[in-house]
């Protein structure tokens, strides 16, 4: 069976970040086939540092809205999803030097995704993609799918969409079976043995 890896973080970029992303995509470190490791930032406005959004959009990152205020958005109408996302999009471009064209994608924060309004908002503002929806059943994983029709799957974090998007995709986030065996949608959610110091 084929098997996506994708490799995302949420949130804002900054000094504070930077030394372990430096770190991990150290270009001594490549994919199997030879090409460098790259990631999906979905990036928050609020501590961000723009010219280290730069960096990493010229690294061959990609670069993805993840809002402006990074508030819960269950209650969001279309209009404040349309402010907080291509907004945020509107701001990487502007003061991150990202390419608008080049920003498809966007994650919820929180994953609290806000059904139609948001899916309806993602469709109208012409961006490819949404990756906020955990999917709880992993075995077999889910793979990204259109919106051409309805989902289905349990919906994990109400309210999600009950119509359908055409040409809009959804990359879910399967969940992990943690130490603990618990569910987690993101990693810093799951339950992990203590960590022995790691040097990267």
């Amino acid at each position: 069976m084929p098997q996506l890896v994708v490799l995302t973080f949420d949130d804002s970029i900054n000094d504070l970040n930077q030394r372990l992303y430096t770190s991990m995509f150290h270009p001594i470190r490549r994919n199997p086939n030879g090409c460098p490791i790259s990631s999906t930032f979905y990036v928050s406005h609020e501590w961000t540092d723009y010219g280290h959004v730069q960096n990493m959009y010229s690294d061959g990152h990609e670069i993805a809205s993840h809002s402006i205020s990074h508030s819960f958005g269950e209650q969001f109408s279309k209009k404040k999803w349309l402010k907080e996302m291509a907004g945020q999009r509107e701001i990487l471009a502007a003061y991150g030097g990202v390419n608008i064209e080049d920003i498809r994608g966007m994650r919820a924060p929180f994953l609290a995704i806000g059904g139609n309004n948001m899916f309806s908002m993602l469709y109208d503002a012409n961006f490819t993609y949404d990756s906020s929806m955990p999917i709880y059943e992993n075995r077999p994983p889910s793979f990204p799918y259109t919106l051409d029709y309805k989902i289905f799957h349990d919906c994990m974090i109400p309210p999600c969409p009950n119509k359908a998007f055409p040409g809009l995709w959804e990359i879910p986030l399967v969940m992990w079976n943690d130490h603990k065996d618990g569910r987690c949608s993101m990693a810093d959610a799951c339950s992990n043995p203590l960590m022995r110091r790691v040097y990267i």
